[in-house]
């Protein structure tokens, strides 16, 4: 784990933010709060401020943006050793019967999952939530076995993942429905101190996020998704409905694998039973995204993609744990495969957003292996190695009982590695973009605007604002009728013929036009 983590660190471009993530949100939260200078943001928000916190550690000993990357980086592979730990306790607590070297090996396969250790290089939240979800199912197991501190655990634990990062909004139902069901076996006075900490960090961090967002943003931006939803209703229940059989049929897999759980008398949770942990898992990834989609969010990575991927190393560790103490291949564990499969056939559709793009949800979602919302060349080969997979784990145990875990482990471990690498390089090819910029910008007079087309996202604004806070940037276009430099996304220009329109860069992901003229470029969706 520190030979594998160690090398993800050192593939991530930490000598600063790559220019097309959602880095500078967070890294902005943390400058602010140190007092270290603000930036002026004119997008929409949606960077919690717990995580932006983490950076006002570095930035209360050098403001360089540098360091503060880098930090990041360091500590999402230090929360990946974390999330091992975690996952190894909850295999041992869940599954006593478990050889410890079997335990261990799935543990491994959980921490280095696709979809989470490949997003090490991202300054976001997704290897911290993941690990946190892995210490609230320590807890819900905690709570099922009896523990006196594991109501006011679970409730402190809540808080903290919701402050983290608002897609968590479903763990907050959950844990409340699991704290009443606590109530009702034990007594409410066993309940009342967590509840009202559940109610009180949910006030406190709501009040908390709105301070941050209105001193960095325009005030009222960050009710602009809920007003999308209540000026635009019918296109919500569009995303809703669009996202609700994916997320359905994805989730009919993982059901499966709960009620093939053993329900033998010796399972240490006598009470809610291993079944329930998982349902809890599932209802609060499901309740946080139909939350969202509710508020407006993009709909994009609804169906286990990048905004649920927290939940999947948990639901991987308990699902290959049941499939390795299970005595035959019976249908209730053979069935989430095909399941899940099919699901993943299925989310070749495109996905909607209220912003008016469709962004295609691709395999890569459901299988834990894509982020940024784009086709990955990992995609096409990993599900063709998962189906030569599942048939060579199925002849090993049949031929040895036991080399399953083995299988897990070694498939996981190519798997996360080779998606790695692509994603370095992906990363390296748009960081070069990002130089070329750069060094675009600071050959133009200091009187030329810069237009930073939206659809790059709010990271390359804010970024581009954090390296040269002297230049004026924005992020709507004007009359055009002087000279503008223009950052775009992709191929969403469609230049008119009196513009005189130069290619200054096309590496990477981005490219940057010079506009002279009465038409200037406008981007065309």
């Amino acid at each position: 784990m520190v030979v594998f983590y160690a090398a993800l660190y050192a593939l991530a471009p930490t000598d600063r933010p790559v220019i097309i993530a959602d880095s500078p949100g967070y890294l902005a939260v943390g400058r602010w709060l140190t007092g270290a200078g603000e930036i002026p943001q004119q997008l929409s928000p949606f960077y919690s401020w717990f995580y932006g916190a983490v950076f006002a550690v570095p930035y209360s000993i050098t403001p360089d943006l540098d360091v503060a990357y880098a930090f990041g980086v360091a500590l999402n592979c230090v929360t990946g050793g974390v999330l091992f730990v975690l996952l190894d306790r909850i295999v041992r607590r869940a599954f006593p019967d478990l050889a410890p070297r079997l335990a261990t090996v799935l543990a491994i396969s959980g921490a280095c999952w696709a979809g989470v250790s490949i997003q090490v290089g991202q300054i976001w939240p997704e290897i911290v939530l993941a690990a946190m979800v892995a210490g609230w199912t320590l807890a819900i197991l905690r709570l099922g076995a009896g523990a006196a501190r594991a109501p006011l655990e679970l409730s402190l634990i809540t808080v903290v993942m919701f402050a983290t990062h608002h897609r968590m909004a479903g763990a907050i139902l959950v844990a409340g429905a699991l704290l009443a069901s606590h109530a009702r076996r034990t007594g409410l006075r066993q309940v009342v101190a967590p509840f009202l900490v559940l109610a009180g960090g949910l006030a406190l961090t709501l009040l908390v996020d709105r301070v941050v967002k209105d001193a960095l943003y325009p005030r009222g931006a960050a009710d602009v998704p809920f007003r999308l939803a209540l000026d635009a209703p019918d296109l919500v229940l569009q995303v809703l409905i669009g996202e609700l059989w994916a997320t359905a049929a994805a989730t009919g897999g993982l059901i499966a694998l709960a009620r093939s759980f053993p329900r033998e008398r010796s399972m240490v949770l006598p009470a809610l039973g291993a079944a329930f942990v998982l349902t809890a898992l599932l209802g609060a990834a499901q309740l946080g995204a139909a939350l969202e989609a509710g508020a407006a969010f993009r709909g994009d990575f609804f169906a286990y993609g990048r905004y649920v991927s927290p939940f999947v190393p948990v639901l991987v560790v308990l699902g290959a744990a049941r499939l390795v103490t299970s005595r035959r291949w019976s249908v209730a564990g053979v069935a989430p495969a095909a399941v899940i499969i099919a699901s993943a056939l299925q989310l070749t559709v495109n996905g909607t957003t209220l912003g008016g793009f469709t962004v295609p949800l691709q395999v890569s979602g459901l299988l834990g292996m894509g982020i940024f919302g784009v086709p990955l060349d990992l995609v096409r080969p990993s599900l063709l190695a998962c189906g030569f997979a599942v048939a060579l784990a199925v002849l090993t145990d049949r031929v040895r009982p036991g080399m399953l875990a083995g299988t897990i482990a070694a498939v996981t471990l190519l798997v996360a590695a080779g998606g790695a690498e692509r994603i370095s390089n992906y990363l390296g090819r748009a960081d070069d973009g990002g130089d070329h910029i750069v060094s675009f910008l600071d050959t133009l007079p200091s009187d030329v605007p810069v237009y930073v087309d939206p659809s790059t996202g709010s990271g390359t604004f804010e970024l581009l604002q954090m390296m040269r806070p002297a230049r004026r940037f924005r992020a709507q276009a004007a009359d055009a009728r002087s000279p503008m430099a223009y950052v775009v996304h992709g191929q969403l220009w469609s230049p008119p013929p009196r513009a005189e329109v130069t290619t200054v860069s096309d590496v990477g992901a981005f490219q940057v036009l010079s506009c002279v003229g009465d038409q200037c470029p406008r981007p065309t969706r």
